[in-house]
């Protein structure tokens, strides 16, 4: 009696191992037991075409996104911020210049630093590969800026920001007054030149302090 309950035991378990249950068909095991049901898809909520119109036409100059957007340009931002030229008051531009003719940049960067206002010179193709134009023209000190002639540069990206006003003769990177250099090598060939360009920088800055 034993041994037929021990076969019996046996049979049931083997039984709902290859069919899946005694009490039922496969299919109706396979109708009843519970289904996996196919992860819901994420839809992205649709942006509220009425509430965009209505922002765009009372705010235009607000740009709407229904993406949140990349925090790297932020991320750089935030580093490009411990820049020291960012806190200078007068900037000169270098484009390439080498030899004798960046020294001569270096030595105008150091009079202005030392006797008027704090200054740094700037490689405008470093600013360039970092795209970060729009945060220099930008820095709540920068009062003027010592430039290369404006054909030397004319086709980076520097050049949308610059504009002129023919009347007065004036200059602007973004909202920054801009003095026109010559080129470097013109000042070591004539001292002349070297009295002007410091008796200019004197007067812009005196009238912007």
């Amino acid at each position: 009696m034993d041994r037929l309950i021990r076969e019996t035991i046996a049979f049931l378990k083997e039984e709902s191992f290859t069919q899946g249950s005694v009490l039922a068909t496969p299919e109706e095991f396979a109708y009843f037991s519970p289904q996996k049901l196919p992860p819901k898809e994420k839809k992205v909520a649709a942006f509220d075409v009425e509430m965009k119109q209505m922002v765009t036409k009372i705010l235009p100059e607000v740009t709407l996104t229904s993406s949140i957007p990349d925090d790297a340009s932020a991320k750089k931002i935030a580093h490009l911020y411990k820049e020291p030229h960012l806190n200078a008051k007068a900037l000169v531009l270098s484009f390439g210049e080498t030899g004798s003719a960046l020294s001569f940049l270096q030595n105008v960067t150091k009079a202005i630093d030392s006797l008027l206002v704090p200054a740094k010179l700037i490689e405008m193709r470093k600013i360039e590969r970092e795209n970060s134009w729009e945060l220099t023209l930008s820095a709540p000190t920068l009062q003027l800026i010592l430039a290369p002639p404006f054909q030397a540069w004319k086709t980076i990206s520097l050049a949308r920001f610059y504009r002129e006003n023919p009347a007065s003769k004036t200059h602007f990177l973004k909202e920054i007054p801009v003095l026109m250099m010559q080129p470097a090598h013109a000042y070591l060939k004539n001292p002349d030149l070297k009295r002007d360009l410091w008796k200019m920088v004197s007067s812009l800055l005196s009238t912007l302090t």
